[in-house]
């Protein structure tokens, strides 16, 4: 009988796949490298913040330097309407910024 027809690919797989989500299972269980999750962002600071984005970098900046998880923050403007600072920057930063600047 042939090597390869001892195992087929599928029960190779099956095999070794059982025998990885043990090992990370155990592994977790062992050094209980349990995340701790973290209280999540008022919604006023992130509402705050991705308007800020809008038109005022500096405040951006200070707000980022206080609560760094801000940086992916998006806001639901309503009907599914989700934006980031950078997006709201993006989009309206350029108009203002030629407006000003000439």
């Amino acid at each position: 009988m042939k090597a390869a027809s001892l195992f087929s690919r599928k029960k190779f797989l099956y095999l070794t796949g059982g025998s990885l989500l043990s090992v990370s299972f155990l592994r977790g269980q062992v050094t209980g490298s349990k995340a701790k999750a973290k209280d999540p962002l008022s919604p006023e600071l992130v509402k705050d913040f991705v308007r800020k984005g809008h038109f005022d970098l500096e405040g951006v900046k200070t707000a980022l330097d206080q609560e760094p998880g801000l940086l992916n923050a998006t806001w639901d403007w309503g009907e599914g309407d989700f934006e980031t600072a950078l997006g709201g920057a993006l989009s309206h930063g350029p108009a203002r910024h030629s407006r000003i600047s000439g």
